[in-house]
């Protein structure tokens, strides 16, 4: 029950930093759960799935508006259809908890180095 409560003031956080910033809470969700206790690859799939309903009512804005390229949208499905159905066999069957962190790690490190050139540059 304790991470429940936890999780839920952690997301509404991540959610509010998220809208802030103006950036996918995704790379906030992970160290997160790893902090609580959670295993690796449970932390990312969690993230995964979250993530998926942020995208989501990104998506449904965006349609709302009528600014969807219907080439660009089936061709994004297809490749997020395949990635992800390619990411999951790899965690389940291939990939040990070693490699996913560093993997996670180096995306982490990517994400905070692009906000940072977001930041400095002119």
């Amino acid at each position: 029950m304790r991470r429940f409560w936890i999780g839920l003031g952690l997301g509404g956080f991540n959610g509010i930093i998220g809208g802030l910033l103006g950036v996918g809470g995704g790379f906030l969700i992970a160290p997160m759960l790893l902090a609580l206790g959670f295993p690796i690859k449970r932390a990312v799939a969690t993230t995964s799935f979250i993530v998926t309903f942020a995208s989501i009512s990104g998506f449904v804005a965006h349609a709302a508006a009528g600014r969807l390229d219907p080439t660009l949208t089936v061709l994004t499905l297809i490749a997020a259809i395949a990635g992800a159905q390619l990411g999951a066999w790899f965690m389940a069957k291939r990939a040990k908890p070693g490699w996913v962190k560093r993997i996670y790690a180096a995306l982490l490190l990517g994400v905070a180095a692009k906000l940072l050139w977001d930041i400095l540059k002119p």
